[in-house]
Protein backbone atom coordinates (compact mmCIF):
# COMPACT_ATOMS: atom_id res chain seq x y z
CA UNK A 1 0.00 0.00 0.00
CA UNK A 2 1.28 3.14 -1.11
CA UNK A 3 1.06 6.20 1.79
CA UNK A 4 -0.05 9.72 0.00
CA UNK A 5 0.01 13.09 1.68
CA UNK A 6 -3.18 14.83 0.44
CA UNK A 7 -2.96 19.00 1.98
CA UNK A 8 -6.12 20.84 1.78
CA UNK A 9 -7.73 23.64 4.32
CA UNK A 10 -11.64 22.82 2.53
CA UNK A 11 -13.24 20.28 3.71
CA UNK A 12 -16.32 19.94 1.31
CA UNK A 13 -12.71 19.09 -0.74
CA UNK A 14 -11.62 16.94 0.96
CA UNK A 15 -14.69 14.55 1.03
CA UNK A 16 -14.72 15.15 -2.28
CA UNK A 17 -11.18 13.91 -2.70
CA UNK A 18 -12.02 10.77 -0.51
CA UNK A 19 -14.85 9.98 -2.76
CA UNK A 20 -12.93 9.96 -6.09
CA UNK A 21 -10.17 7.85 -4.35
CA UNK A 22 -12.57 5.30 -2.91
CA UNK A 23 -14.40 4.61 -6.10
CA UNK A 24 -11.17 4.05 -7.96
CA UNK A 25 -10.17 0.36 -8.99
CA UNK A 26 -7.03 1.04 -7.10
CA UNK A 27 -8.35 2.47 -4.17
CA UNK A 28 -7.57 -0.39 -1.96
CA UNK A 29 -3.39 0.26 -2.81
CA UNK A 30 -3.86 4.07 -1.34
CA UNK A 31 -3.50 5.09 1.84
CA UNK A 32 -4.48 8.72 2.21
CA UNK A 33 -3.00 11.11 4.98
CA UNK A 34 -4.88 14.08 5.24
CA UNK A 35 -3.24 17.70 6.87
CA UNK A 36 -4.22 21.01 6.90
CA UNK A 37 -1.59 23.42 5.34
CA UNK A 38 0.82 24.80 8.07
CA UNK A 39 1.10 28.57 9.02
CA UNK A 40 4.78 28.21 7.32
CA UNK A 41 6.17 26.50 3.91
CA UNK A 42 9.33 25.35 5.88
CA UNK A 43 6.84 23.61 8.73
CA UNK A 44 5.12 21.79 5.96
CA UNK A 45 8.12 20.89 4.24
CA UNK A 46 9.40 19.25 7.75
CA UNK A 47 5.85 17.81 8.46
CA UNK A 48 5.76 16.15 4.88
CA UNK A 49 9.42 14.96 5.38
CA UNK A 50 9.13 13.46 8.70
CA UNK A 51 5.99 11.04 7.55
CA UNK A 52 7.39 9.90 4.90
CA UNK A 53 5.07 9.84 2.17
CA UNK A 54 4.86 7.74 -1.33
CA UNK A 55 3.10 10.71 -2.98
CA UNK A 56 2.08 14.57 -2.66
CA UNK A 57 -0.85 15.80 -3.43
CA UNK A 58 -1.47 19.40 -2.92
CA UNK A 59 -4.35 21.73 -3.41
CA UNK A 60 -3.35 24.89 -5.65
CA UNK A 61 -5.45 27.20 -3.44
CA UNK A 62 -4.58 26.83 0.26
CA UNK A 63 -6.05 29.72 1.73
CA UNK A 64 -9.61 30.15 0.47
CA UNK A 65 -11.30 29.15 4.06
CA UNK A 66 -12.24 31.29 6.93
CA UNK A 67 -15.05 29.58 8.21
CA UNK A 68 -15.53 27.09 10.58
CA UNK A 69 -13.89 29.69 12.55
CA UNK A 70 -10.94 28.94 11.32
CA UNK A 71 -8.68 31.51 9.01
CA UNK A 72 -5.82 29.52 6.81
CA UNK A 73 -3.82 32.47 5.95
CA UNK A 74 -0.97 30.77 4.93
CA UNK A 75 1.54 32.62 2.76
CA UNK A 76 2.12 29.98 0.39
CA UNK A 77 0.20 27.85 -2.48
CA UNK A 78 -0.48 24.64 -3.83
CA UNK A 79 2.05 24.92 -6.43
CA UNK A 80 4.75 26.80 -4.56
CA UNK A 81 4.86 24.21 -1.96
CA UNK A 82 5.56 21.65 -4.83
CA UNK A 83 7.83 23.92 -6.38
CA UNK A 84 9.69 23.35 -2.95
CA UNK A 85 9.39 19.63 -1.97
CA UNK A 86 10.82 18.61 -5.11
CA UNK A 87 14.33 21.03 -4.64
CA UNK A 88 15.11 18.66 -1.68
CA UNK A 89 13.23 15.59 -3.08
CA UNK A 90 13.80 16.07 -7.44
CA UNK A 91 10.81 13.32 -9.45
CA UNK A 92 9.18 12.68 -6.26
CA UNK A 93 5.46 11.76 -7.19
CA UNK A 94 3.53 15.15 -6.95
CA UNK A 95 0.28 16.57 -8.16
CA UNK A 96 -1.51 19.60 -7.57
CA UNK A 97 -5.27 19.45 -7.36
CA UNK A 98 -7.56 22.55 -8.49
CA UNK A 99 -10.63 23.97 -10.06
CA UNK A 100 -8.36 26.83 -11.26
CA UNK A 101 -6.36 24.71 -13.74
CA UNK A 102 -5.38 27.54 -15.78
CA UNK A 103 -3.64 29.64 -12.56
CA UNK A 104 -2.24 26.81 -11.72
CA UNK A 105 -0.63 25.49 -15.13
CA UNK A 106 1.01 28.85 -15.02
CA UNK A 107 2.67 29.19 -11.36
CA UNK A 108 4.41 25.24 -12.43
CA UNK A 109 7.20 24.14 -14.13
CA UNK A 110 5.51 20.88 -15.46
CA UNK A 111 1.90 21.43 -16.20
CA UNK A 112 1.66 17.36 -16.41
CA UNK A 113 1.12 18.08 -12.11
CA UNK A 114 -2.31 19.75 -12.49
CA UNK A 115 -5.29 17.81 -12.53
CA UNK A 116 -8.73 18.93 -12.11
CA UNK A 117 -10.88 18.13 -9.47
CA UNK A 118 -13.64 15.98 -11.23
CA UNK A 119 -13.19 13.16 -13.69
CA UNK A 120 -14.84 13.20 -17.31
CA UNK A 121 -17.27 10.83 -17.83
CA UNK A 122 -19.05 9.91 -21.50
CA UNK A 123 -22.42 7.92 -21.25
CA UNK A 124 -21.45 6.99 -17.43
CA UNK A 125 -18.00 5.62 -18.56
CA UNK A 126 -14.73 7.49 -17.48
CA UNK A 127 -12.33 9.04 -19.89
CA UNK A 128 -8.89 7.50 -19.44
CA UNK A 129 -6.89 6.66 -16.27
CA UNK A 130 -8.27 8.32 -13.12
CA UNK A 131 -6.62 9.99 -10.87
CA UNK A 132 -5.84 7.55 -8.45
CA UNK A 133 -4.67 5.33 -11.23
CA UNK A 134 -2.17 7.89 -12.24
CA UNK A 135 -0.76 8.30 -8.26
CA UNK A 136 -0.44 5.05 -8.35
CA UNK A 137 1.43 4.62 -11.32
CA UNK A 138 3.48 7.69 -10.74
CA UNK A 139 4.76 6.21 -7.61
CA UNK A 140 5.59 2.85 -9.24
CA UNK A 141 7.96 4.66 -11.77
CA UNK A 142 9.39 6.44 -9.34
CA UNK A 143 10.15 3.37 -7.09
CA UNK A 144 11.13 1.42 -9.70
CA UNK A 145 13.80 4.43 -11.24
CA UNK A 146 15.24 4.61 -7.19
CA UNK A 147 15.72 0.54 -8.02
CA UNK A 148 17.30 0.94 -10.93
CA UNK A 149 19.40 3.64 -9.58
CA UNK A 150 21.00 1.70 -6.73
CA UNK A 151 21.44 -1.09 -8.80
CA UNK A 152 23.19 0.18 -11.47
CA UNK A 153 25.45 2.56 -8.34
CA UNK A 154 26.08 -0.96 -7.09
CA UNK A 155 27.17 -2.27 -9.64
CA UNK A 156 29.72 0.64 -10.40
CA UNK A 157 31.00 0.26 -6.74
CA UNK A 158 31.59 -3.40 -7.31
CA UNK A 159 33.73 -2.84 -10.25
CA UNK A 160 35.38 0.24 -8.60
CA UNK A 161 36.69 -2.10 -6.13
CA UNK A 162 37.82 -5.07 -8.30
CA UNK A 163 39.57 -2.79 -10.39
CA UNK A 164 42.21 0.37 -10.53
CA UNK A 165 39.12 2.36 -10.70
CA UNK A 166 36.51 3.55 -13.37
CA UNK A 167 36.63 5.85 -16.25
CA UNK A 168 36.09 9.38 -15.92
CA UNK A 169 32.15 8.69 -17.60
CA UNK A 170 31.88 6.00 -14.64
CA UNK A 171 33.00 8.46 -12.47
CA UNK A 172 30.63 11.12 -13.63
CA UNK A 173 27.47 8.75 -13.61
CA UNK A 174 28.58 7.32 -9.81
CA UNK A 175 28.28 11.08 -8.67
CA UNK A 176 25.49 11.59 -10.57
CA UNK A 177 23.61 8.65 -9.30
CA UNK A 178 25.06 8.93 -5.49
CA UNK A 179 23.56 12.35 -5.43
CA UNK A 180 19.86 11.20 -6.81
CA UNK A 181 20.01 8.04 -4.50
CA UNK A 182 20.96 10.58 -1.31
CA UNK A 183 17.63 13.00 -2.37
CA UNK A 184 15.08 10.32 -2.74
CA UNK A 185 16.01 7.41 -0.13
CA UNK A 186 14.55 8.27 2.88
CA UNK A 187 15.16 6.52 6.45
CA UNK A 188 12.06 3.83 6.30
CA UNK A 189 13.98 2.41 3.34
CA UNK A 190 16.44 -0.12 4.84
CA UNK A 191 18.55 -0.25 1.65
CA UNK A 192 21.75 1.97 2.50
CA UNK A 193 23.07 4.65 0.73
CA UNK A 194 27.23 4.71 0.34
CA UNK A 195 27.60 8.57 -0.39
CA UNK A 196 30.29 10.01 -2.11
CA UNK A 197 32.67 10.52 0.61
CA UNK A 198 32.29 6.87 1.02
CA UNK A 199 33.41 6.34 -2.80
CA UNK A 200 36.29 8.94 -2.31
CA UNK A 201 37.11 7.16 0.79
CA UNK A 202 37.22 3.71 -1.26
CA UNK A 203 39.05 4.82 -4.17
CA UNK A 204 42.15 6.31 -1.94
CA UNK A 205 42.06 2.95 -0.07
CA UNK A 206 42.76 0.90 -3.50
CA UNK A 207 45.19 3.16 -4.55
CA UNK A 208 46.77 3.01 -1.09
CA UNK A 209 46.86 -0.32 -1.47
CA UNK A 210 47.99 -1.03 -4.84
CA UNK A 211 51.40 1.35 -4.22
CA UNK A 212 51.90 -0.93 -1.33
CA UNK A 213 52.12 -3.71 -2.92
CA UNK A 214 53.89 -2.34 -5.53
CA UNK A 215 56.31 -1.15 -2.84
CA UNK A 216 56.80 -4.37 -1.45
CA UNK A 217 57.53 -6.09 -5.01
CA UNK A 218 59.97 -3.71 -5.35
CA UNK A 219 61.50 -4.49 -2.16
CA UNK A 220 61.02 -1.04 -0.39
Amino acid sequence: MYKVIYIDENRDDVDLFMELINLSQVAGNLKIVHKEPLHTIDAMIQWISDNHPDGLVVDYKLNEIKDYGIDYNVPYDGAGLIQRFLEIRPEFPCFIMTSFEDDATGCIDDVNMVYQRKEEYVDGEMQGLSFADRVVRQIEHYQNRIQDAEKEFSGLLEKQAQTKGLTAKQEERLSELDAFLEKSLNSKQSIPLRSKSFTDDLHNLIKNTDELLEGLRNGE
